[in-house]
């Protein structure tokens, strides 16, 4: 495991909306199709196609990417440090894979470049962390069930000098990311 300050760290706080709604409806879905109503409210013609359900080892997916036919995604705080791969044309094949000696703290986003796979552990809803990280993962790496060979990208706020924070009341929190040529 590396560990770097990364000069080219630049964060979007907007929501990247697209991937953030396509993800809410997905979860939603799963928790109403146990409900009697189900398909009262969500009818199944034509124009929706349900191409698989989360495992309940997902149940507070916070970020999504898509690349070479799989979607990957992990839980939010509270999980082991996971990432989970789902195959929508393959509704019973998923993996989770182990990112060793890392800690999920608060992962709020996913994204990706051509070579890496970027984790965002920097939720910071009370304002007061200090250890922001985003984990750089080699793409090669995601064939395996653990993975120890990463990078840290540690961060802060430059203009963060307060920590006592009321919760939800500042302006250092971050909930999406995009990597886009060499920034994050």
């Amino acid at each position: 495991m590396k560990t770097t300050k990364h000069k080219k760290l630049i964060f979007f706080i907007p929501t990247i909306l697209i991937s953030s709604l396509l993800f809410q409806n997905f979860t939603a879905c799963k928790n109403l199709k146990s409900s009697p109503n189900f398909h009262e409210i969500y009818p199944t013609d034509s124009s929706i196609l349900i191409l698989n359900s989360l495992p309940n080892s997902i149940d507070e997916s916070s970020g999504l990417v898509y690349f070479d036919s799989t979607i990957w995604t992990h839980n939010d705080s509270g999980d082991d440090p996971y990432i989970y791969s789902l195959y929508p044309d393959n509704q019973t094949d998923t993996r989770k894979v182990f990112i060793q000696n890392c800690k999920n703290r608060d992962w709020e986003e996913i994204a990706h470049d051509e070579n890496f796979l970027y984790i965002g552990d920097f939720g910071n809803n009370r304002g007061n962390r200090q250890d922001l990280v985003i984990y750089k993962v080699p793409k090669s790496e995601l064939k395996n069930d653990t993975i120890s060979n990463f990078e840290r990208i540690e961060f802060q706020y430059p203009d963060q000098t307060e920590f006592n924070n009321t919760a939800y009341h500042h302006n250092f929190d971050c909930e999406a990311m995009i990597a886009l040529g060499d920034y994050i």
